[in-house]
């Protein structure tokens, strides 16, 4: 935890002074000169359950107007108690800044979800800023405080104790895969061999040899998939068996990453009941295990992605890290189309904050992005992967999903490729006429990855039935 605090109070007293102001003034104009910034400090200061009672009624209003009664009075009862808890367990005095930016950045996210979710703009642009402003002052308060109770309970329950040895740690890291495994089991059993949706059947296709190579998925994924299904389907002689191969790879591989979190933890010295809640949150969360046995490139991409964090959060200046940088990077470059650009993004932040370590981490990152241009731009045009037209865009443009565009337009597709600067000043010139459209409709593509309150339906499909595949 960062050590540099600074005081924060004096920001924080500010509803408070607006609160109490209209009590001290409620006399008439002659009582304001008497009042001072300290008078109406102290005053805001007796009353704070009014101030945090006001928070948690605002965000019960615009949270959960669409939530069950029961949830609404929990939720309600729930967030009331931690305002209210943290006057007395943690005050607003010293406050990290590391927690003020958290609690900012957590609290945008959320007033951003929110207000589009309640579709404000219906309201005005006026009305629907002061909303988003209202909401982001609640959700940062409702942070702030968390973070500070958490605090509190961490420090008081601390305790020192000596790294554990690597047995310990390769144990801690089995038991918790093999707990995960079983739990996930019976969700491969019921539907057996996996869940294969409409991409997952085109991608088999093309490793049988009924479609030509396409990157509309990434193709190294495809060839991952490949891999397994030919390796199983040698061993257990039908599709069948090649499909549940690759499923119990995917399985294992999410398996791991949880696995890997909670070994993390234990290095650091977390207690053993903490790790206990984190490991029932992952062995028994059902979206976790019904995603794990579906053939989707999204499942390898996440769990990558997690390894990405908590290996950031480890940082060594060891060969070891930077082999596992290497294998993870490209993991989450060949997974998804965009992994590269996050990688990339990565680099160049870790690049500019940890400037003792540049060229370590020139030779961590460099690696990555270089193995993967050759492979996209010289491997997969000798293997004759095929790009999407652009001539279907119109007749396959829907207002409402994009996935009919998105798997025709690609980003190296040539015409783009081409005419990148005239596309570039299309999209300024129609995003400067529509700034609103353009916000929402980035928000609504975009908030299942960071706003907590999404309703989507991860998967529809249970098992799939695909005789043109082989698969029963």
């Amino acid at each position: 935890m960062l050590q540099e605090n600074f005081k924060y109070s004096h920001l924080l007293s500010i509803p408070y002074c607006h609160i109490s102001s209209s009590f001290c003034c409620g006399g008439g104009l002659e009582s304001r000169s008497e009042i001072t910034f300290c008078n109406i400090l102290s005053t805001a200061r007796s009353i704070p359950a009014f101030f945090n009672v006001a928070v948690a009624v605002i965000l019960y209003c615009f949270y959960t107007h669409y939530n069950s009664k029961v949830y609404a009075l929990v939720w309600f009862t729930w967030v009331t108690v931690v305002l209210l808890l943290s006057e007395v367990v943690a005050p607003l005095k010293n406050v990290s800044k590391i927690f003020i930016i958290g609690a900012a950045f957590l609290a945008a996210l959320c007033s951003l979800g929110t207000s589009f979710s309640s579709d404000f703009s219906n309201d005005g642009y006026g009305r629907m800023l002061v909303k988003m402003f209202l909401l982001f002052f609640c959700w940062f308060i409702l942070f702030l405080k968390s973070f500070l109770v958490v605090q509190i309970l961490m420090e008081r329950y601390h305790y020192k104790r000596t790294e554990p040895g690597e047995y310990r740690i390769r144990e801690c890291f089995l038991i918790c895969l093999l707990i995960n495994f079983l739990v996930y089991m019976p969700f491969f059993l019921v539907q057996y061999p996996g869940v294969l949706t409409g991409d997952s059947v085109h991608q088999m296709a093309q490793i049988l040899g009924q479609e030509s190579f396409s990157n509309h998925h990434p193709w190294y994924y495809t060839m991952l998939i490949g891999l397994f299904f030919k390796l199983g389907r040698m061993v257990f002689g039908s599709a069948n068996g090649g499909i549940a191969t690759y499923t119990i790879f995917s399985v294992l591989f999410i398996c791991a990453c949880c696995a890997y979190v909670i070994t993390f933890l234990y290095k650091k010295g977390v207690k053993w009941y903490w790790l206990l809640l984190l490991e029932i949150a992952y062995a028994f969360d059902p979206i976790k295990a019904q995603m794990s046995i579906t053939m989707w490139k999204d499942i390898i991409f996440s769990g990558s992605v997690l390894v990405l964090c908590i290996l950031l959060a480890d940082f060594q200046s060891t060969v070891k890290w930077r082999v596992s940088i290497f294998i993870i990077g490209m993991l989450i470059c060949l997974t998804r189309n965009n992994g590269f650009l996050i990688i990339t993004c990565s680099y160049a932040l870790l690049f500019v904050c940890w400037k003792q370590y540049r060229k370590f981490l020139c030779r961590a990152f460099l690696p990555v992005m270089l193995v993967y241009l050759i492979m996209t731009n010289i491997v997969m045009p000798y293997m004759g992967v095929e790009e999407t037209e652009t001539e279907r865009i119109k007749e396959n443009y829907c207002a409402w999903k994009s996935d009919a565009v998105k798997g025709i337009v690609r980003p190296n597709e040539k015409i783009i490729v081409d005419n990148k600067l005239e596309y570039l000043k299309l999209w300024m010139r129609i995003g400067i006429k529509n700034p609103y459209c353009y916000l929402k409709a980035y928000i609504e593509q975009t908030k299942g990855y960071w706003y907590h309150k999404v309703d989507y339906k991860v998967c529809e499909e249970e098992g799939a039935d695909d005789k043109t595949i082989g698969m029963v």
